[in-house]
């Protein structure tokens, strides 16, 4: 139907700029792909199928790469511009 077309779409989009802000997040603090997903306790195909959006990330992933780049999920997943958690 439309409705799960555009709700697939939606959640590829978010995705998508979810996982361009943990690459930029990454890079800033000077973590690579595998010390990241050994931080957060996954395989490295695991983080990769995030990365390319075959997969998506239980909720307890994305709270925990908000704890390690300090910032909020509305940042992660592109809501707003501010990294900061206030």
């Amino acid at each position: 139907t439309k409705t799960r077309l555009r709700n697939t779409v939606i959640r590829e989009e978010v995705m998508a700029m979810m996982f361009n802000n943990v690459e930029a997040e990454r890079a800033r603090i000077g973590l690579t792909q595998t010390k990241l997903s050994e931080m957060l306790g996954i395989s490295i195909a695991t983080y990769n199928s995030y990365r390319t959006g075959k997969t998506s990330p239980d909720v307890s992933i994305i709270l925990d790469l908000c704890n390690i780049f300090g910032c909020s999920a509305d940042y992660l997943i592109g809501r707003t511009n501010v990294r900061e958690v206030s």
